[in-house]
């Protein structure tokens, strides 16, 4: 929260001179950012539709790498291969698990953007629905 802080960032209100951690209108902390405002989408690929189904496909065939190694562990077990079964195809199996997450994390992280700023709208609207005193 800085000096320079006239309004809420969160629904405007103007801020008293001794302030509290919180707004006194809609109790958000000051610290953290509005997203009022704030575009739903960036612009270029990397933020695209495309870039989504890239995601989708990618946790996909992450899952499907992760099977794949579980098999070829235990074929190679039974094969006598112990280095391969029990060292390699762990650290394959957990390679792409990592990749899963990411993409799973970086999807949520989107999800998680665009439906904080749909409630934060809701909350405003209501609001300002209500008659203040």
């Amino acid at each position: 929260m800085g000096p320079d802080l006239q309004a809420c960032p969160h629904c405007g209100a103007a801020l008293p001179y001794v302030r509290d951690a919180f707004c006194p209108e809609c109790a958000e902390p000051l610290d953290e950012p509005s997203l009022e405002g704030a575009p739903l989408s960036r612009p270029g690929f990397a933020y695209s539709p495309l870039a989504r189904v890239a995601l989708l496909v990618g946790v996909l065939f992450s899952l499907i790498g992760c099977v794949a190694v579980g098999v070829w562990a235990m074929v190679s077990v039974a094969q006598g291969n112990w280095v391969t079964g029990l060292l390699v195809c762990p650290i394959c199996f957990f390679h792409e698990l990592a990749f899963a997450v990411v993409f799973m994390r970086v999807m949520d992280l989107k999800e998680k953007r665009v439906s904080r700023t749909v409630s934060k709208d809701a909350e405003q609207s209501a609001s300002a629905d209500r008659p203040r005193e």
